[in-house]
């Protein structure tokens, strides 16, 4: 999502702001449907402040649907995520070398890219592990995955006890 901030720009104008609300459904890079699926898009008030040549960027509130696996029963479920109050500063120049993670204002066209920012945000959003309420896991799944666990060894590390002789000290001890 490109925003035009010319009228930050404009003479006589620091410090004031520019708000907008917006309903924008985002491509995800590729690799994150491993993580979750976007249910809806995403709609946020943001506010865009300038202090100085620089930007900032202030979520107030965005909220979106995504589809999370549920790490006990493997189902997917629709699940509504918020981001509050998260803010990107967006530097029209900066002295110390660029990090990862900062951001850079178009001068030419004075527009910033939002789609980074809220990206970053969406992804830090999503529960790393999300498992269903209780009683609510398939039973099904749950019965099937518990099967499987029985059928299984113990452990995987217990082939490996025998691959290497026992140590010397161990020998003498038992004679």
């Amino acid at each position: 999502m490109i925003l035009g901030i010319a009228p930050l720009f404009a003479p006589n104008r620091a410090h004031e702001r520019i708000s907008i609300e917006f309903d924008e459904k985002f491509i995800l890079p590729e690799g994150w449907s491993n993580i979750f699926e976007m249910g809806s898009p995403v709609s946020a008030k943001i506010h865009v402040y300038r202090l100085e040549d620089d930007v900032v960027a202030q979520i107030e509130k965005a909220t979106f649907s995504a589809f999370l696996t549920c790490g006990k029963c493997l189902q997917k479920e629709q699940s509504t995520i918020i981001i509050q109050n998260s803010e990107q500063i967006f530097y029209s120049k900066k002295e110390d070398p660029l990090k990862e993670g900062d951001f850079m204002i178009d001068h030419k066209s004075l527009s910033i890219d939002l789609t980074p920012f809220f990206l970053e945000e969406m992804y830090t959003h999503v529960p790393t592990n999300f498992v269903h309420e209780d009683g609510k896991c398939d039973p099904e799944m749950l019965k099937k995955i518990s099967e499987l666990e029985k059928d299984s060894s113990p452990s995987p590390f217990l082939v490996l006890k025998d691959i290497l002789p026992p140590p010397k000290s161990r020998e003498k001890k038992k004679k």
